[in-house]
């Protein structure tokens, strides 16, 4: 049998369970699981082909951006002449966000979304021209199959004392989370970000617990995710239309 190694800190892994096909490894040092092997483009491709997240509804994704906004406003992470990236943008919410506070100079970067005279999108020539405060990956670092070359890649890009903020899976929540390759390849632990850091030349500052705010029947079918049909039908709520959730994921800060 091949042996199997971390590709953060290099110790020794083991297969844990087989997903979708795709089998998932967990470090013995670092407690990091993945999916070994990683998929293939052509696999990713034909995912994210008719990729849609029910959960991610605009109006969700709206509210939770300006709400990561407050909180890196609130930290000191970011002001008006701040230079931000947001990494992996998607719909751009963040920097619409951004924008609308007065954070001019906010830009989103997307390898599935191209600029065309969007003044909010650059091309990935322009983000590597580097100079950033910030760059943020909101939900982005469990869908990626190289993490370690992608940090290393945005370091250099940051401006002297810039930060990375990422959120993302944490197995150590006390949230339930669901392996869901290849749509997730990567499940963090806590100690792993340490090895993500070091790995990637980067000083990890902390690692928080996020909340989020989420639509409440959204929320409340997952919740009930487990039950039979037939009860689901006979709850009913009095829930506000959004509410504060707490997740299964953490926000972690690394800094130069």
């Amino acid at each position: 049998m091949n042996e199997r190694h971390c590709i953060l800190c290099g110790r020794q892994a083991f297969s844990l369970k087989v997903v979708n096909s795709y089998n998932i490894s967990k470090c013995t040092g670092c407690g990091l699981e993945y999916a070994d092997p990683m998929p293939t483009q052509a696999q990713l491709a034909a995912f994210y082909g008719d990729y849609a997240d029910f959960r991610a509804r605009t109006e969700v994704t709206r509210r939770n951006a300006e709400r990561n906004l407050d909180g890196l406003l609130d930290k000191g992470y970011v002001g008006p002449q701040s230079r931000i990236l947001d990494f992996g943008c998607g719909g751009n919410q963040f920097v619409a966000a951004c924008r609308e506070r007065g954070l001019g100079r906010s830009y989103g970067f997307d390898r599935y979304v191209f600029p065309d005279g969007d003044d909010l999108l650059v091309s990935l020539e322009d983000a590597e021209r580097g100079g950033w405060d910030l760059i943020c990956l909101w939900g982005v670092l469990e869908h990626l199959v190289d993490p370690v070359t992608t940090l290393r890649e945005l370091r250099g890009m940051l401006a002297e004392n810039g930060r990375i903020v990422c959120t993302t899976v944490c197995t150590e929540m006390r949230i339930p989370f669901q392996y869901k390759p290849p749509e997730h390849t990567l499940y963090f632990s806590r100690a792993s970000f340490g090895e993500l850091a070091r790995a990637s030349g980067l000083e990890l500052v902390c690692v928080e617990d996020y909340f989020m705010e989420q639509d409440a029947d959204v929320y409340l079918s997952i919740l009930l995710r487990t039950m039979p049909d037939a009860y689901k039908a006979r709850v009913s709520h009095s829930l506000p239309k959004f509410v504060e959730v707490p997740t299964n994921e953490v926000v972690a800060v690394f800094g130069r």
